[in-house]
């Protein structure tokens, strides 16, 4: 069992077994993933009746660009890359500093 976001293609599939009344259990089984996984998405999504790929896919793009727009204003901006840089970049010179004081306090 994969532990990814589902696809749209396997999005496709919920959506057309559904129709066909396979149950949950054995949607679950025949994609590979959890029952959890996909419990969840059509629950979130309309449910059985009115579960669709297209909304269930609408709504994770939704969710994945509300997270980035709050990372952009979390991080002035920056990409992930840049904040990862930034944030190694201050641990180290908070350790050079502790150094610098640790050395000097030798020296007095």
């Amino acid at each position: 069992m994969r532990n990814t976001p589902l696809t749209f293609e396997e999005r496709q599939w919920i959506e057309t077994l559904l129709k066909e009344g396979i149950t949950l259990t054995a949607i679950s089984k025949r994609l590979g993933r959890s029952k959890n996984a996909i419990v969840s998405d059509v629950r979130k999504n309309g449910g059985r009746e009115e579960y669709t790929a297209e909304k269930s896919w609408r709504r994770k793009e939704e969710k994945h660009e509300a997270h980035r727009e709050l990372l952009r204003k979390l991080n002035k901006g920056k990409t992930p890359p840049a904040m990862h840089y930034d944030l190694r970049l201050s641990a180290l010179e908070m350790q050079m500093q502790i150094v610098i004081e640790e050395l000097t306090k030798g020296k007095k």
